[in-house]
């Protein structure tokens, strides 16, 4: 499905989650725009992909199943079959609408709450023996993040994001999972006024520049924002750092 925004239920209330990108030594990275998770009671879902390879995304469907995971997906396979297969994972299935997931992800944070120092301590020296528990970072930097152990000896890793319109379908992985009101403020202190932004495509119409090119921002022909359509892959650019600027500057630009 494909529609022009505005997409009425992308909006605050309906923000699930997000995820982010970590650098090697699990510190949050400073060149992102992180992804944004939007769904409804009655189970439609979207995804704010701003800053990828392949362009800016709203991906969007009239159902989702949800989960968080770590370790390695079997992206030959199903969502059901990794579910119930997959000896190299640690899934949560978190739900299919706003809800469900709201619910379970207030139930898992309460568990096993631990500092950003905390993780990274206990990645230095990890327990050889399997730690079944899921942490989460309620401290620090890595506040919203949950973090679980796959095999003995290895590290902690990160959880991160799985989605698929259906089990029985094969599944998106994302980066990693954040808290929704971490995610806000992650956007708050370091894109203030960006998600703001992002968030009028549930509210009017937006337009896009048809070509990647800041001296032609304003002068270029407009190009209406259509849901699953990707716009402006870092090819056009030659680096991601040019990618974000051009398309924070597009973003700064819905009205």
């Amino acid at each position: 499905m494909t529609q022009p925004v505005p997409i009425t239920f992308i909006k605050k209330a309906n923000m699930v989650f997000g995820s982010v990108d970590l650098t090697a030594s699990y510190r949050l990275e400073e060149d992102q725009i992180p992804s944004c998770y939007y769904m409804t009671d009655e189970g439609s879902f979207a995804r704010f992909r701003p800053l990828h390879r392949d362009g800016f995304l709203i991906e969007q469907s009239h159902t989702r199943v949800v989960g968080m995971y770590a370790g390695t997906w079997d992206h030959l396979n199903t969502f059901d079959h990794n579910r119930q297969n997959n000896n190299n994972i640690k899934l949560h299935v978190l739900g299919s609408t706003k809800r469900e997931i709201l619910d379970q992800v207030d139930q898992l944070h309460s568990q096993n709450k631990i500092s950003t120092n905390q993780i990274q301590q206990m990645n230095a020296n990890p327990p050889g023996n399997p730690d079944r528990r899921l942490y989460y970072v309620n401290d620090g930097p890595l506040h919203g993040i949950f973090f679980q152990q796959v095999t003995g000896g290895q590290q902690y890793r990160a959880m991160h994001v799985v989605d698929a319109r259906r089990e029985t379908d094969q599944a998106h992985t994302g980066h990693v999972f954040m808290k929704n009101i971490y995610l806000r403020k992650y956007y708050e202190g370091a894109l203030p006024d960006l998600l703001s932004k992002l968030e009028l495509c549930g509210t009017s119409p937006q337009t896009l520049p048809n070509v990647a090119d800041f001296t032609q921002l304003e002068t270029a022909a407009k190009q209406p924002l259509i849901s699953n359509d990707q716009y402006f892959a870092v090819g056009a650019f030659g680096n991601r750092a040019s990618q974000n600027a051009f398309i924070q500057a597009v973003i700064r630009r819905f009205t």
